[in-house]
């Protein structure tokens, strides 16, 4: 996964996991990401979702000024 948000630009500022609600030997990942331009974020997570189950996303529209 880190190498594929790498490859789209993306910086990974935190990483949470967690083995509540999800079959044996498994666990979701939650992985918060910075920098990615808006362009490569939806082809990110077609290959996100294509080469793991991505759960979802959520795109931060907080503006700091």
């Amino acid at each position: 996964m880190a190498d594929t948000i790498r490859k789209h630009g993306g910086r990974m500022v935190s990483i949470l996991t967690s083995y509540d609600m999800c079959d044996e030997n498994c666990r979701h990942v939650y992985i918060r990401i910075k920098d990615i331009p808006e362009d490569k974020l939806k082809a990110l997570a077609e290959e996100l979702d294509k080469n793991f189950i991505l759960l979802y996303h959520v795109k931060d529209s907080l503006d700091v000024v």
